[in-house]
């Protein structure tokens, strides 16, 4: 696994820490920025693999 890889499934991670959080402590910032941690974490794997693919 490269860095880039573990970099984003860092983001995504943190993300999730970040919904729970939010959950616990009712902080409402943190309810709406971990899901879009997640989804441009798991946008740009999704960019990479298609790059990827396409110089297969």
């Amino acid at each position: 696994m490269n860095i880039r890889k573990f970099a984003l499934t860092a983001f995504i991670i943190l993300g999730v820490l970040d919904i729970v959080y939010g959950l616990l402590m009712d902080d409402r910032i943190s309810l709406f920025m971990g899901p879009i941690l997640i989804l441009i974490a798991v946008y740009l794997i999704a960019r990479e693999r298609k790059q990827t693919a396409g110089k297969q």
